[in-house]
């Protein structure tokens, strides 16, 4: 199994986020995502100061309409501080799910 980074993470969610919805995530989603896999936990401020976008928009619109989204997506309670911790949790089951394909006869 691969391991989880940034790229994987994305992916993942997007693909989530597409089969339920047929909508990617937008730029502010992905920005606030990977802001939540950071180390050093960030505020909304934080955030907007590195992606460009004001706080009042990541924390009054796009963070409680994504943590909703996620949150049904996944079965489960998802927000800022445990986003990452779920979504990799849901990656490594699915993972381990995941068949491996047969091989081929000659």
């Amino acid at each position: 199994m691969d391991a989880l980074n940034e790229r994987n993470i994305l992916d993942f969610t997007d693909n989530l986020v597409f089969s339920a919805t047929s909508n990617h995530l937008s730029q502010p989603q992905r920005s606030l995502l990977l802001a939540c896999g950071s180390e050093v936990r960030q505020s909304y401020d934080q955030i907007a100061q590195h992606c460009g976008y004001s706080p009042h928009y990541l924390r009054k619109h796009i963070g409680p309409q994504f943590w909703q989204l996620l949150s049904a997506v996944l079965g489960e309670k998802v927000n800022k501080v445990n986003a990452w911790h779920v979504l990799e949790r849901h990656w490594r089951q699915q993972a381990q799910q995941t068949p491996l394909p047969h091989p081929i006869s000659p």
